[in-house]
């Protein structure tokens, strides 16, 4: 069984691309890693940009129309909304959720 592996990343430039919903890149202080996500669909990308939120990062990248995404961030869906987890005080990039 391989071990899931979700650290603390935050968002430093997120945009809107009109067919992909958002392409993100995000700062897990070693390395930056570029995420496509559905996300813009309930977010503008400034509100994104500066937030620190969990990354599952070890899955393999994968081309999503023709851009890689090298992990997924993850938030809950509640009533048709979306809501972003993210630690309640902030965290060294990096730190690992367990």
């Amino acid at each position: 069984m391989k071990l899931v592996v979700i650290p603390c990343a935050a968002v430093i430039l997120c945009f809107f691309l009109l067919i992909y919903g958002s392409l993100l890149e995000v700062d897990f202080g070693e390395e930056k890693r570029q995420i496509v996500s559905g996300i813009a669909e309930f977010f503008e990308p400034d509100n994104l940009v500066g937030k620190q939120v969990p990354v599952l990062c070890n899955l393999e990248a994968r081309e999503i129309r023709g851009i890689e995404s090298q992990g997924m961030i993850l938030a809950v869906i509640d009533n048709d909304e979306a809501v972003l987890l993210h630690p309640h005080k902030e965290v060294s990039l990096g730190s690992v959720i367990r």
